[in-house]
Protein backbone atom coordinates (compact mmCIF):
# COMPACT_ATOMS: atom_id res chain seq x y z
CA UNK A 1 0.00 0.00 0.00
CA UNK A 2 1.19 3.33 -1.16
CA UNK A 3 2.02 5.41 1.99
CA UNK A 4 -0.17 7.73 1.50
CA UNK A 5 -3.16 6.01 1.13
CA UNK A 6 -5.38 5.77 4.37
CA UNK A 7 -5.16 2.12 6.53
CA UNK A 8 -7.15 3.55 9.19
CA UNK A 9 -9.27 6.61 9.93
CA UNK A 10 -10.27 8.34 13.04
CA UNK A 11 -13.80 6.85 12.64
CA UNK A 12 -12.27 3.40 12.69
CA UNK A 13 -10.50 3.53 15.34
CA UNK A 14 -13.10 5.50 17.67
CA UNK A 15 -15.20 1.96 16.95
CA UNK A 16 -12.25 -0.58 17.48
CA UNK A 17 -11.26 1.28 20.99
CA UNK A 18 -14.80 2.91 21.92
CA UNK A 19 -13.34 6.38 22.83
CA UNK A 20 -13.36 9.72 20.83
CA UNK A 21 -11.23 9.78 18.23
CA UNK A 22 -10.33 12.72 15.74
CA UNK A 23 -12.42 12.07 12.82
CA UNK A 24 -8.98 14.23 11.33
CA UNK A 25 -7.18 11.17 12.15
CA UNK A 26 -5.97 9.64 8.67
CA UNK A 27 -3.04 6.72 9.56
CA UNK A 28 -1.33 5.05 7.06
CA UNK A 29 0.77 2.44 8.52
CA UNK A 30 0.44 0.87 12.12
CA UNK A 31 4.21 1.05 13.88
CA UNK A 32 5.58 0.02 17.05
CA UNK A 33 9.20 1.07 16.70
CA UNK A 34 10.01 4.84 16.53
CA UNK A 35 13.23 4.20 14.18
CA UNK A 36 11.09 2.41 11.17
CA UNK A 37 8.04 4.38 11.85
CA UNK A 38 6.91 6.63 8.62
CA UNK A 39 5.20 9.94 9.00
CA UNK A 40 1.56 8.98 9.10
CA UNK A 41 1.69 6.13 11.28
CA UNK A 42 -0.55 5.37 14.16
CA UNK A 43 2.85 4.50 16.90
CA UNK A 44 1.64 1.83 19.42
CA UNK A 45 3.89 1.91 22.03
CA UNK A 46 4.19 -2.00 22.93
CA UNK A 47 6.14 -2.78 26.66
CA UNK A 48 7.91 -6.07 26.75
CA UNK A 49 10.15 -7.61 29.25
CA UNK A 50 13.51 -5.50 27.52
CA UNK A 51 12.20 -3.00 26.60
CA UNK A 52 9.26 0.10 27.00
CA UNK A 53 7.77 1.64 23.95
CA UNK A 54 6.85 4.73 26.06
CA UNK A 55 10.28 5.64 26.13
CA UNK A 56 9.96 6.84 22.50
CA UNK A 57 6.50 7.88 21.91
CA UNK A 58 8.03 11.91 21.95
CA UNK A 59 10.28 10.64 19.14
CA UNK A 60 7.44 8.95 17.19
CA UNK A 61 5.42 12.58 17.96
CA UNK A 62 8.39 14.14 16.09
CA UNK A 63 8.71 11.67 13.13
CA UNK A 64 4.94 13.24 12.58
CA UNK A 65 3.10 9.87 13.97
CA UNK A 66 -0.36 10.78 13.36
CA UNK A 67 -1.99 8.83 16.79
CA UNK A 68 -0.52 7.50 19.62
CA UNK A 69 -1.82 4.31 21.41
CA UNK A 70 -0.50 4.24 24.81
CA UNK A 71 -1.12 3.11 28.55
CA UNK A 72 0.91 5.89 30.21
CA UNK A 73 0.20 9.97 29.12
CA UNK A 74 2.91 11.92 27.27
CA UNK A 75 3.41 15.36 27.98
CA UNK A 76 1.05 16.52 25.02
CA UNK A 77 -0.32 15.16 22.10
CA UNK A 78 -4.01 16.26 20.37
CA UNK A 79 -4.26 12.34 18.71
CA UNK A 80 -3.74 10.23 21.80
CA UNK A 81 -5.39 7.08 22.59
CA UNK A 82 -4.93 5.91 25.94
CA UNK A 83 -5.71 2.01 26.81
CA UNK A 84 -4.94 -0.18 29.82
CA UNK A 85 -2.31 -2.29 27.53
CA UNK A 86 -1.14 -1.32 24.74
CA UNK A 87 -0.14 -5.00 23.69
CA UNK A 88 -4.18 -5.70 23.74
CA UNK A 89 -4.73 -2.29 21.33
CA UNK A 90 -2.49 -3.89 18.48
CA UNK A 91 -4.18 -7.23 18.76
CA UNK A 92 -7.59 -5.50 18.49
CA UNK A 93 -6.47 -3.66 15.42
CA UNK A 94 -5.37 -6.66 14.08
CA UNK A 95 -8.71 -8.41 14.91
CA UNK A 96 -10.10 -5.19 13.34
CA UNK A 97 -8.29 -5.98 10.43
CA UNK A 98 -8.66 -9.74 9.72
CA UNK A 99 -12.78 -8.89 10.33
CA UNK A 100 -12.65 -6.42 7.37
CA UNK A 101 -10.75 -8.86 5.18
CA UNK A 102 -12.80 -10.29 2.08
CA UNK A 103 -9.76 -11.76 0.41
CA UNK A 104 -8.17 -15.10 1.18
CA UNK A 105 -6.09 -15.42 4.46
CA UNK A 106 -3.16 -18.19 3.83
CA UNK A 107 -1.52 -19.35 6.66
CA UNK A 108 1.84 -20.74 6.98
CA UNK A 109 3.75 -22.68 9.28
CA UNK A 110 6.79 -25.47 9.64
CA UNK A 111 9.86 -26.30 11.22
CA UNK A 112 11.61 -25.31 7.65
CA UNK A 113 10.97 -23.94 4.55
CA UNK A 114 7.87 -21.47 5.62
CA UNK A 115 9.81 -18.52 5.37
CA UNK A 116 10.93 -19.38 1.37
CA UNK A 117 7.34 -20.79 0.98
CA UNK A 118 6.08 -17.49 1.60
CA UNK A 119 8.26 -15.60 -0.37
CA UNK A 120 8.06 -17.74 -3.41
CA UNK A 121 4.46 -17.39 -3.12
CA UNK A 122 4.71 -13.74 -3.28
CA UNK A 123 6.71 -14.44 -6.22
CA UNK A 124 4.14 -16.29 -8.07
CA UNK A 125 1.44 -13.94 -7.34
CA UNK A 126 3.47 -10.69 -8.57
CA UNK A 127 1.26 -10.28 -11.61
CA UNK A 128 -1.94 -10.39 -9.14
CA UNK A 129 -2.86 -6.83 -7.34
CA UNK A 130 -3.49 -6.32 -3.64
CA UNK A 131 -1.34 -9.24 -2.02
CA UNK A 132 -0.10 -8.86 1.95
CA UNK A 133 2.68 -10.44 3.08
CA UNK A 134 4.39 -11.09 6.16
CA UNK A 135 7.68 -8.61 5.86
CA UNK A 136 10.49 -10.63 6.43
CA UNK A 137 10.04 -13.15 9.43
CA UNK A 138 7.51 -11.17 11.36
CA UNK A 139 5.62 -14.63 12.73
CA UNK A 140 5.17 -14.19 16.36
CA UNK A 141 2.81 -12.99 18.51
CA UNK A 142 4.05 -9.44 18.12
CA UNK A 143 5.19 -9.92 13.83
CA UNK A 144 1.81 -11.85 13.01
CA UNK A 145 -0.73 -8.97 14.44
CA UNK A 146 1.45 -6.07 13.36
CA UNK A 147 1.12 -7.91 9.79
CA UNK A 148 -2.56 -7.82 10.10
CA UNK A 149 -2.81 -4.47 11.84
CA UNK A 150 -0.99 -2.91 8.06
CA UNK A 151 -2.87 -4.71 5.35
CA UNK A 152 -4.74 -2.65 3.29
CA UNK A 153 -8.76 -3.52 3.46
CA UNK A 154 -8.88 -4.06 -0.40
CA UNK A 155 -6.49 -7.10 0.35
CA UNK A 156 -6.78 -9.94 -2.18
CA UNK A 157 -4.51 -12.72 -0.50
CA UNK A 158 -3.03 -12.27 3.06
CA UNK A 159 0.21 -14.37 2.89
CA UNK A 160 0.61 -14.73 6.75
CA UNK A 161 3.68 -16.57 8.07
CA UNK A 162 3.17 -18.14 11.56
CA UNK A 163 5.99 -18.93 13.92
CA UNK A 164 6.16 -20.72 17.19
CA UNK A 165 8.73 -22.49 19.74
CA UNK A 166 6.43 -23.54 21.97
CA UNK A 167 3.93 -25.23 22.73
CA UNK A 168 0.28 -23.26 22.61
CA UNK A 169 2.07 -20.40 20.37
CA UNK A 170 0.50 -21.61 17.48
CA UNK A 171 -3.58 -22.03 18.31
CA UNK A 172 -3.51 -18.10 19.30
CA UNK A 173 -1.94 -17.05 16.13
CA UNK A 174 -4.59 -19.27 13.94
CA UNK A 175 -7.37 -17.93 15.98
CA UNK A 176 -6.33 -14.76 15.27
CA UNK A 177 -5.92 -14.51 11.52
CA UNK A 178 -8.51 -17.09 10.92
CA UNK A 179 -6.89 -18.98 7.84
CA UNK A 180 -8.75 -20.41 5.24
CA UNK A 181 -5.59 -22.12 4.23
CA UNK A 182 -3.47 -23.40 6.72
CA UNK A 183 -0.43 -24.89 5.28
CA UNK A 184 2.71 -27.07 7.05
CA UNK A 185 5.70 -27.57 5.17
CA UNK A 186 7.36 -29.73 7.25
CA UNK A 187 8.40 -30.99 10.84
CA UNK A 188 11.66 -31.07 12.31
CA UNK A 189 14.30 -31.43 15.37
CA UNK A 190 13.97 -27.64 15.53
CA UNK A 191 13.61 -25.94 18.98
CA UNK A 192 13.88 -29.39 20.48
CA UNK A 193 14.87 -27.80 23.33
CA UNK A 194 11.10 -27.00 24.29
CA UNK A 195 10.30 -30.31 23.18
CA UNK A 196 10.42 -33.78 24.49
CA UNK A 197 10.07 -35.30 20.99
CA UNK A 198 9.45 -34.40 17.23
CA UNK A 199 6.43 -35.37 17.34
CA UNK A 200 5.19 -33.24 20.00
CA UNK A 201 6.77 -30.37 17.16
CA UNK A 202 4.24 -32.31 15.15
CA UNK A 203 1.38 -31.64 17.84
CA UNK A 204 2.44 -28.05 18.18
CA UNK A 205 2.75 -27.14 14.67
CA UNK A 206 -1.17 -28.88 14.30
CA UNK A 207 -2.49 -25.76 16.36
CA UNK A 208 -2.83 -23.68 13.12
CA UNK A 209 -5.95 -25.75 12.32
CA UNK A 210 -7.87 -24.36 15.28
CA UNK A 211 -8.29 -21.25 14.03
CA UNK A 212 -9.77 -22.65 10.95
CA UNK A 213 -13.29 -23.44 10.11
CA UNK A 214 -14.37 -26.65 8.84
CA UNK A 215 -14.36 -27.29 5.32
CA UNK A 216 -11.11 -25.20 4.88
CA UNK A 217 -8.13 -26.22 3.48
CA UNK A 218 -5.09 -28.14 5.01
CA UNK A 219 -1.98 -28.21 2.68
CA UNK A 220 0.58 -30.63 4.35
CA UNK A 221 3.83 -31.54 3.34
CA UNK A 222 3.04 -35.52 2.65
CA UNK A 223 6.72 -36.77 3.13
CA UNK A 224 7.38 -35.15 6.63
CA UNK A 225 7.81 -36.60 9.40
CA UNK A 226 5.35 -37.43 11.51
CA UNK A 227 2.69 -36.68 8.83
CA UNK A 228 -0.12 -39.18 10.69
CA UNK A 229 -0.27 -36.77 13.23
CA UNK A 230 -0.71 -33.48 10.84
CA UNK A 231 -3.55 -35.97 9.02
CA UNK A 232 -5.06 -37.07 12.16
CA UNK A 233 -5.50 -33.68 13.62
CA UNK A 234 -6.08 -32.19 10.13
CA UNK A 235 -9.13 -34.87 10.18
CA UNK A 236 -10.64 -33.79 13.56
CA UNK A 237 -10.53 -30.06 12.95
CA UNK A 238 -12.97 -31.49 9.38
CA UNK A 239 -10.68 -30.02 6.98
CA UNK A 240 -10.45 -30.96 3.26
CA UNK A 241 -6.66 -32.14 3.41
CA UNK A 242 -4.43 -31.54 0.08
CA UNK A 243 -0.70 -32.88 0.12
CA UNK A 244 2.22 -32.16 -1.74
CA UNK A 245 5.80 -34.01 -1.98
CA UNK A 246 7.38 -36.58 -4.08
CA UNK A 247 5.04 -39.63 -3.72
CA UNK A 248 2.50 -40.32 -6.95
CA UNK A 249 -0.96 -39.74 -4.75
CA UNK A 250 0.40 -36.17 -3.56
CA UNK A 251 -2.00 -33.87 -5.29
CA UNK A 252 1.03 -32.06 -5.91
CA UNK A 253 4.06 -33.94 -7.27
CA UNK A 254 7.66 -33.01 -7.63
CA UNK A 255 8.48 -34.76 -10.29
CA UNK A 256 11.81 -34.07 -11.41
CA UNK A 257 14.66 -31.32 -10.66
CA UNK A 258 18.08 -30.75 -12.20
CA UNK A 259 20.75 -27.94 -10.91
CA UNK A 260 22.57 -26.60 -13.95
CA UNK A 261 24.32 -23.66 -14.42
CA UNK A 262 23.07 -22.35 -10.86
CA UNK A 263 19.56 -22.67 -11.75
CA UNK A 264 16.74 -25.40 -10.79
CA UNK A 265 15.12 -26.65 -13.46
CA UNK A 266 11.54 -28.17 -12.26
CA UNK A 267 8.95 -30.75 -13.31
CA UNK A 268 6.14 -30.82 -11.22
CA UNK A 269 2.78 -31.65 -11.46
CA UNK A 270 -0.19 -29.87 -9.82
CA UNK A 271 -3.62 -32.52 -9.89
CA UNK A 272 -3.51 -33.70 -13.38
CA UNK A 273 -1.67 -30.57 -14.60
CA UNK A 274 2.44 -31.32 -15.26
CA UNK A 275 4.62 -28.29 -15.88
CA UNK A 276 7.79 -27.45 -15.99
CA UNK A 277 9.81 -24.17 -14.83
CA UNK A 278 12.87 -22.53 -13.71
CA UNK A 279 14.25 -20.88 -10.70
CA UNK A 280 17.78 -18.89 -10.44
CA UNK A 281 19.13 -20.21 -7.41
CA UNK A 282 20.86 -23.76 -6.09
CA UNK A 283 19.34 -25.91 -3.77
CA UNK A 284 17.58 -29.00 -4.59
CA UNK A 285 15.14 -27.66 -0.99
CA UNK A 286 14.07 -24.92 -3.29
CA UNK A 287 12.21 -27.22 -5.27
CA UNK A 288 9.98 -28.45 -2.97
CA UNK A 289 9.49 -24.80 -1.43
CA UNK A 290 8.44 -23.72 -4.85
CA UNK A 291 6.24 -27.04 -5.39
CA UNK A 292 4.45 -26.11 -2.01
CA UNK A 293 3.88 -21.95 -3.09
CA UNK A 294 2.69 -23.48 -6.48
CA UNK A 295 0.05 -25.23 -4.99
CA UNK A 296 -0.99 -22.98 -2.76
CA UNK A 297 -1.47 -20.39 -5.94
CA UNK A 298 -3.23 -23.62 -7.44
CA UNK A 299 -5.63 -23.58 -4.54
CA UNK A 300 -6.29 -19.91 -4.76
CA UNK A 301 -7.80 -20.15 -8.42
CA UNK A 302 -4.45 -18.51 -10.31
CA UNK A 303 -2.80 -19.48 -13.28
CA UNK A 304 -0.25 -21.94 -12.39
CA UNK A 305 1.42 -21.88 -15.25
CA UNK A 306 1.90 -17.84 -14.88
CA UNK A 307 2.90 -18.13 -10.93
CA UNK A 308 5.53 -21.02 -12.14
CA UNK A 309 6.50 -18.95 -14.97
CA UNK A 310 6.90 -15.87 -12.30
CA UNK A 311 9.61 -17.48 -10.05
CA UNK A 312 12.16 -17.06 -12.61
CA UNK A 313 12.42 -13.87 -10.76
CA UNK A 314 12.57 -15.42 -7.18
CA UNK A 315 15.43 -14.52 -4.73
CA UNK A 316 17.00 -16.04 -1.90
CA UNK A 317 15.99 -13.57 0.70
CA UNK A 318 19.19 -12.26 2.64
CA UNK A 319 20.86 -15.13 4.73
CA UNK A 320 18.51 -17.76 3.50
CA UNK A 321 20.44 -19.15 1.13
CA UNK A 322 21.26 -16.07 -1.44
CA UNK A 323 24.53 -16.47 -3.14
CA UNK A 324 27.19 -13.61 -2.98
CA UNK A 325 30.30 -13.64 -5.97
CA UNK A 326 33.51 -11.80 -4.81
CA UNK A 327 36.36 -10.64 -6.83
CA UNK A 328 38.74 -13.65 -8.02
CA UNK A 329 35.94 -15.85 -7.71
CA UNK A 330 35.34 -16.71 -3.84
CA UNK A 331 31.34 -17.43 -3.56
CA UNK A 332 29.79 -16.83 -0.69
CA UNK A 333 26.86 -18.67 0.59
CA UNK A 334 24.69 -16.79 2.72
CA UNK A 335 22.51 -19.37 4.87
CA UNK A 336 23.82 -16.94 8.54
CA UNK A 337 19.81 -16.42 9.24
CA UNK A 338 19.77 -19.45 11.48
CA UNK A 339 20.34 -23.03 11.72
CA UNK A 340 18.87 -26.41 12.41
CA UNK A 341 20.11 -29.78 11.84
CA UNK A 342 17.67 -30.73 8.31
CA UNK A 343 18.71 -27.15 7.35
CA UNK A 344 22.62 -27.40 7.51
CA UNK A 345 21.55 -30.66 5.91
CA UNK A 346 20.39 -29.32 2.58
CA UNK A 347 22.78 -26.34 3.03
CA UNK A 348 25.72 -28.93 2.93
CA UNK A 349 24.21 -30.89 0.05
CA UNK A 350 23.86 -27.11 -1.99
CA UNK A 351 27.45 -26.36 -1.18
CA UNK A 352 28.72 -30.10 -2.63
CA UNK A 353 27.15 -29.03 -6.24
CA UNK A 354 29.63 -26.45 -6.56
CA UNK A 355 32.13 -29.75 -6.84
CA UNK A 356 30.61 -30.73 -9.60
CA UNK A 357 30.30 -27.72 -11.21
CA UNK A 358 33.95 -28.41 -11.46
CA UNK A 359 34.29 -24.59 -10.87
CA UNK A 360 35.37 -24.71 -7.39
CA UNK A 361 38.59 -24.34 -5.73
CA UNK A 362 37.33 -25.51 -2.38
CA UNK A 363 34.46 -26.11 -0.66
CA UNK A 364 34.63 -24.53 3.02
CA UNK A 365 32.17 -24.87 5.25
CA UNK A 366 31.69 -22.11 8.51
CA UNK A 367 28.95 -24.24 10.79
CA UNK A 368 27.75 -22.60 14.01
CA UNK A 369 25.79 -23.56 17.23
CA UNK A 370 22.58 -24.59 15.99
CA UNK A 371 19.11 -23.32 18.01
CA UNK A 372 19.35 -26.70 19.20
CA UNK A 373 20.87 -27.03 22.79
CA UNK A 374 21.33 -30.58 22.35
CA UNK A 375 24.73 -31.53 21.59
CA UNK A 376 24.21 -34.96 19.39
CA UNK A 377 22.39 -32.78 16.85
CA UNK A 378 26.04 -31.26 16.47
CA UNK A 379 28.10 -33.90 16.40
CA UNK A 380 25.22 -36.03 13.57
CA UNK A 381 26.03 -33.32 11.56
CA UNK A 382 29.73 -35.24 10.54
CA UNK A 383 27.97 -38.20 8.79
CA UNK A 384 26.65 -35.40 6.80
CA UNK A 385 29.97 -33.54 6.79
CA UNK A 386 32.06 -36.38 5.67
CA UNK A 387 29.47 -37.01 2.21
CA UNK A 388 29.28 -33.74 0.86
CA UNK A 389 32.79 -33.56 0.29
CA UNK A 390 33.64 -30.72 1.79
CA UNK A 391 37.79 -29.27 2.52
CA UNK A 392 37.74 -27.42 5.23
CA UNK A 393 35.37 -27.52 7.97
CA UNK A 394 35.46 -24.08 10.56
CA UNK A 395 33.17 -24.14 13.52
CA UNK A 396 31.70 -21.81 15.74
CA UNK A 397 30.31 -22.01 19.66
CA UNK A 398 29.79 -24.56 22.58
CA UNK A 399 28.26 -27.00 20.92
CA UNK A 400 29.99 -27.28 17.74
CA UNK A 401 33.23 -28.01 20.08
CA UNK A 402 31.99 -31.59 19.93
CA UNK A 403 32.26 -31.85 16.64
CA UNK A 404 35.37 -30.08 15.91
CA UNK A 405 36.97 -32.58 17.74
CA UNK A 406 35.38 -35.54 15.80
CA UNK A 407 36.62 -34.07 12.56
CA UNK A 408 39.26 -36.04 10.21
CA UNK A 409 42.53 -33.44 10.54
CA UNK A 410 42.72 -33.29 6.76
CA UNK A 411 39.07 -31.22 7.05
CA UNK A 412 39.65 -29.68 10.79
CA UNK A 413 39.73 -26.02 10.54
CA UNK A 414 39.47 -23.22 12.91
CA UNK A 415 37.25 -23.44 16.05
CA UNK A 416 36.26 -20.36 17.90
CA UNK A 417 33.63 -19.69 20.66
CA UNK A 418 32.30 -16.53 19.10
CA UNK A 419 31.29 -15.08 15.43
CA UNK A 420 33.60 -12.39 16.54
CA UNK A 421 36.57 -14.29 17.13
CA UNK A 422 36.10 -16.12 14.15
CA UNK A 423 35.94 -13.00 12.37
CA UNK A 424 39.24 -12.10 13.32
CA UNK A 425 41.04 -15.27 11.66
CA UNK A 426 39.12 -16.31 8.53
CA UNK A 427 39.20 -13.59 5.77
CA UNK A 428 42.88 -14.89 5.39
CA UNK A 429 41.96 -18.35 5.44
CA UNK A 430 39.44 -17.88 2.13
CA UNK A 431 41.62 -18.26 -1.34
CA UNK A 432 40.96 -17.33 -4.76
CA UNK A 433 37.80 -19.18 -5.90
CA UNK A 434 36.76 -20.85 -3.03
CA UNK A 435 33.10 -21.67 -2.27
CA UNK A 436 32.33 -20.81 1.18
CA UNK A 437 28.83 -22.15 3.29
CA UNK A 438 28.02 -19.85 6.21
CA UNK A 439 25.24 -21.32 8.27
CA UNK A 440 24.95 -20.78 11.97
CA UNK A 441 21.77 -19.79 14.92
CA UNK A 442 20.73 -16.79 14.60
CA UNK A 443 22.00 -15.34 17.78
CA UNK A 444 25.93 -15.76 16.97
CA UNK A 445 25.47 -13.52 14.43
CA UNK A 446 26.77 -15.12 11.97
CA UNK A 447 26.74 -12.58 9.36
CA UNK A 448 29.40 -10.71 11.35
CA UNK A 449 31.79 -13.79 9.70
CA UNK A 450 30.19 -13.11 6.09
CA UNK A 451 30.77 -9.38 6.38
CA UNK A 452 34.47 -10.06 7.30
CA UNK A 453 35.18 -11.88 4.39
CA UNK A 454 33.56 -9.76 2.04
CA UNK A 455 35.77 -6.90 3.81
CA UNK A 456 39.01 -8.71 3.92
CA UNK A 457 38.93 -9.14 -0.37
CA UNK A 458 38.30 -6.82 -2.78
CA UNK A 459 34.81 -6.64 -3.51
CA UNK A 460 34.49 -4.30 -6.79
CA UNK A 461 32.95 -7.06 -8.65
CA UNK A 462 30.45 -7.96 -5.94
CA UNK A 463 27.38 -9.66 -7.68
CA UNK A 464 24.29 -10.86 -5.44
CA UNK A 465 21.46 -13.11 -5.96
Amino acid sequence: MSKNQTLWNGEELADIFEQQVSKSVLCSGVSIDSRTMKKGDIFIAIKGPNFDGHQFVETAIQKGASCVIVSQKPSSHTNMIFVDDTMEALLKVARAARKRLLGIPIGITGSVGKTTSKEMLKVALKSRENIHTTVGSLNNHIGLPLTLANMPQGTSIAILEMGMNHADELRHLSKLCIPKIGVITGIAAVHSEFFKSVEDIAYAKSEIFEGMNEKDIALLSHGTLHYDVLYRNACDAKLNIVTFGTADHCDAQLLEVEQKNDKLHVRARFFDNTITYVIPTCGLHFAINSVCALMIARLTNNDIEEAAHNLQHFEPIRGRGNKIVLKNGITLLDESYNSSPVAVQAALKTLSYYRNTGSANRLIAILGDMGETQQRFHVELLEHILESGVDIVFTVGVMMKALHDMLPNSIKGVHTTTSEEMSEVIATRIEKGDVVLIKGGRFLKMEQIMNQIINGHSHDDTTQN
